[in-house]
């Protein structure tokens, strides 16, 4: 029994403030009642417009979007190509896959050049003996001879000149392999998800 009046005087102070219930009451209301609207058809009037206008934008942006992406992707993979082609060539003297000509043309230009040297050192040689004070050969021999090792050794100069060359380029050809050397259709696929 004591129980039944602790109850009934607590609500009667509840009752006594009404407010209070009131804000209860409307607060539960507030959280448990839906709000949205849920309609069953599957076409509405009202947005026709809206659907139309976001399928035209969307057929315009992917066909403006499409056709630069096409010629970009047409145009590095052809410079991707030519660049891997272009450095598969070996133009370094005495090594492995270099093509015969360049061998050939080498030692041909080098020999003449190297005979070129020969008569000049002749000539040194013959100025010197004859006292010939108006030719300074303490001047033209260290000329010669730093042109004549240059000459000599061109291979390994440019040897080691386009294997830094091509440190380079393959480094910025690996980054651009990632989008040029898939199909045009996979990597369209890729970059529109």
């Amino acid at each position: 029994m004591l129980i039944k009046k602790r109850i009934f005087r607590s609500l009667q102070t509840v009752l006594a403030h009404k407010t209070i219930l009131f804000i209860g009451v409307l607060v539960l209301f507030m959280v448990f009642a839906p709000f949205n609207t849920v309609e069953a058809d599957w076409w509405n009037p009202n947005t026709w417009g809206d659907s139309i206008v976001k399928g035209l934008t969307t057929i315009i942006i992917t066909m403006l979007t499409f056709i630069p992406a096409t010629i970009f992707f047409l145009i590095s993979g052809l410079v991707t190509w030519i660049l891997q082609t272009v450095l598969s060539i070996g133009i370094i003297p005495g090594a492995t896959g270099t093509p015969e000509f360049v061998k050939v043309g080498w030692e041909l230009s080098r020999d003449f050049i190297n005979i070129l040297f020969l008569l000049i050192l002749v000539f040194i040689g013959l100025a010197t003996t004859l006292r010939l004070e108006t030719y300074q050969y303490k001047k033209t021999l260290p000329a010669l001879i730093g042109v004549a090792l240059l000459i000599n050794f061109s291979g390994v100069f440019v040897g080691m000149i386009v294997d830094i060359s091509n440190i380079i380029t393959n480094f910025f050809l690996i980054a651009v392999g990632q989008f040029g050397g898939d199909t045009f259709s996979s990597i369209f696929t890729t970059g529109s998800n």
